[in-house]
């Protein structure tokens, strides 16, 4: 009788819930308080029958480092027939962590928890495993090695050693933070009872130049940023075009590849995976340069996310860089970029920043690098200049960029981009708008971002030449000439990067999170 009381009170506590919690759409932008959502699975054991009495938690897979040993809190044992069921979840991705008294394991893949009732695929229970190994280079300090969305954990010996008794068998992503900074990802594959030895290495385990499963999984799956990427990925990219300069399908590609990494779903995975095959197999693209440095940037980038590399993408790649000649001007992309001191010749950097990063050529990358830098400190590497001078400094000493305090017949071209403000005309105290410099700055923040997680940082150059760019025109021509020479529509998610980087508060009040012609997506920023 008292069971039965017991049973019927549970269920008046389920439909309490379901029906006092006013439901939401995910993604409608309102801030989630609804927790009447609900996940139901089955364990079984290795015999396939029903596994009982079976400890079912719940573990957010983007839960931060310094938080993993605290689950959802509340959870099941199995019934007799093997099934569970975890109420008031808040809607996210989930591991789900089965354990007996015995030892014996289970991790479910990553299951997505709407609003409402959600069922998870059947588990098998299987006894544990050890993981253990060493990390290859010191230093060891302050290292923490754990696994995101699970209770594992275990800090690094002062020998560089490491081990975890008890992990539930199949592969784990083990992320290694040194002082809450990432050093390392790698993928690990445990089996039942027995020992599985992993090294770790700094050098070769951190992979993603514009962001990283271990950055990911600490970000929260809500929220506009999310909304904004979520709705990209999810809108068709069958047909990427590199020779059309406003396809968007590029930076699709790479929200698809984000949400990849932060969902684990694969048909995210394989719609990158499609457009980089599709691209590549029909090889030359024809157009004109500026429309290849504008799209192509954003497939490296979404492919070395999600770990896709085939020889025939990387020799396109290649190919798109340095071999192929557009049907206009009858040079490549890298000739651009070494000719073209606008947004031609910047957006061609960011694009191949990022094919450079993705071919491992560290040569081409520094090389590129340091000519933008003599471009912006002087003398001129080699630019091709427009007859119209008149918005530099010094017509005997021409920059990218203009150089700090620099006035000139009364204005302030303090950070002012000669090449780009010449084409809404000449020199004048009321300047012709043009957009053309926040062009400019896509590329140059595509660039930056992935040339400062190699190492090899330009924020800096030149006394902050690219704040001093952004703020010429966000702030100095805005102020003086009126809001039209602000950032606006597809140059919104500058702001945030740039928020990011230079700690300005350009983005405050802004629909910042989508993406440009290049690259974007403010997801990813910390």
């Amino acid at each position: 009788m008292r069971l039965r009381h017991k049973t019927l009170f549970i269920l008046f506590l389920l439909v309490f819930f379901l029906f006092c919690s006013k439901p939401t759409q995910v993604g409608d932008g309102g801030s989630v308080t609804d927790v009447g959502n609900t996940v139901a699975g089955k364990i079984y054991k290795k015999d396939g029958q029903p596994a009982a009495q079976v400890r079912v938690s719940a573990w957010e897979i983007h839960t931060r480092a310094d938080t993993l040993s605290s689950p959802n809190q509340d959870t099941a044992l199995t019934q007799s027939d093997g099934a569970y069921e975890i109420i008031r979840l808040a809607p996210g991705i989930y591991h789900l962590l089965g354990e007996t008294v015995s030892g014996e394991k289970v991790l479910s893949d990553s299951v997505v928890i709407h609003f409402g009732k959600n069922n998870a695929a059947a588990d098998t229970l299987k006894a544990a495993g050890v993981l253990q190994g060493i990390l290859a280079t010191g230093p060891f300090d302050s290292t923490l090695i754990y696994i995101p969305g699970t209770p594992y954990s275990a800090n690094l010996n002062q020998d560089g050693s490491y081990r975890f008794a008890a992990l539930p068998a199949g592969q784990h992503n083990l992320v290694v933070l040194e002082k809450n900074s990432l050093i390392a990802t790698q993928l690990a594959s445990v089996v039942p009872q027995e020992t599985t030895m992993l090294t770790l290495t700094r050098s070769t385990a951190v992979r993603g130049f514009w962001t990283s499963a271990a950055e990911l999984s600490a970000k929260p799956r809500s929220g506009p940023a999310w909304e904004a990427l979520q709705s990209a990925a999810d809108e068709n990219t069958d047909f990427p075009d590199v020779a059309n300069q406003d396809d968007p399908v590029n930076v699709r590609i790479l929200a698809a590849a984000i949400m990849y990494i932060c969902t684990g779903f694969e048909h995210y995975k394989n719609k990158v995976i499609s457009a980089c095959q599709s691209l590549s197999t029909r090889r030359y693209p024809g157009g004109i340069t500026l429309a290849w440095a504008r799209e192509t940037g954003a497939y490296a980038l979404a492919a070395d996310l999600v770990g896709f590399r085939s020889t025939v993408f990387e020799n396109w790649l290649d190919s798109m860089a340095n071999h192929y000649r557009d049907s206009d001007l009858n040079e490549t992309l890298i000739e651009m970029f070494h000719r073209r001191p606008n947004n031609w010749g910047s957006s061609a950097l960011g694009s191949l920043c990022a094919i450079y990063a993705y071919l491992n050529d560290t040569t081409a990358l520094q090389s590129i690098r340091d000519y933008w830098i003599q471009g912006v400190s002087g003398p001129n590497p080699g630019y091709k200049y427009d007859k119209d001078l008149s918005w530099h400094l010094d017509s005997a000493n021409l920059r990218l960029i203009n150089p700090v305090n620099a006035v000139k017949q009364g204005i302030n071209i303090d950070g002012i981009i000669p090449d780009c403000m010449r084409m809404g005309g000449a020199l004048q105290s009321t300047p012709l708008y043009t957009q053309n410099g926040w062009e400019y700055l896509q590329g140059l923040v595509m660039a930056g971002r992935i040339l400062e997680r190699l190492g090899w940082s330009i924020w800096e150059v030149e006394q902050q030449a690219i704040y001093r760019a952004a703020y010429a025109m966000q702030v100095g021509l805005a102020g003086q000439h009126g809001d039209i020479w602000k950032a606006k529509n597809d140059d919104l998610w500058l702001l945030a990067f740039l928020d990011d980087i230079y700690h300005t508060q350009w983005a405050q009040g802004q629909t910042v999170w989508g993406a440009g012609k290049n690259a974007g997506w403010a997801y990813v920023l910390k």
